[in-house]
């Protein structure tokens, strides 16, 4: 099975340091399980605005790892949240969206072992 990520972007912005990849990689198994929940708590009492801004925010998180499909997703719930516009598709987004990042974050704890302690 091929990767559904990419560690080029960190290594050309690092200048392949090590150290500094571990960190990033690390910072994204933490910290995007809390970035969901926010934006999901969000989306449960349709505050839309809301959910437009924590989208906003979290797209940084799929960059680094040049999940693009993903960012995409990011971009429609984080457009149709600040413009209150096809709100009926955010939770739908959102669960793909979801899905998507924990099966990442899956995949990254199979590829770096230093994930599971």
């Amino acid at each position: 099975m091929s990767k559904q990520y990419s560690l080029e972007y960190l290594k050309s912005i690092s200048c392949g340091d090590e150290d500094f990849i571990k960190d990033m990689i690390q910072t994204f198994v933490q910290s995007v399980p809390e970035e969901l929940n926010k934006i999901n708590a969000s989306i449960k009492i349709a505050n839309w605005k809301k959910v437009g801004e924590d989208a906003h925010k979290f797209g940084s998180n799929l960059m680094y790892l040049e999940l693009t499909e993903l960012k995409k997703m990011v971009l429609s719930i984080e457009t149709f949240g600040l413009e209150m516009e096809h709100t009926e598709e955010i939770p739908v987004l959102f669960e793909k969206l979801s899905n998507g990042c924990y099966q990442i974050i899956e995949q990254l704890k199979k590829d770096f072992d230093y994930l599971n302690h």
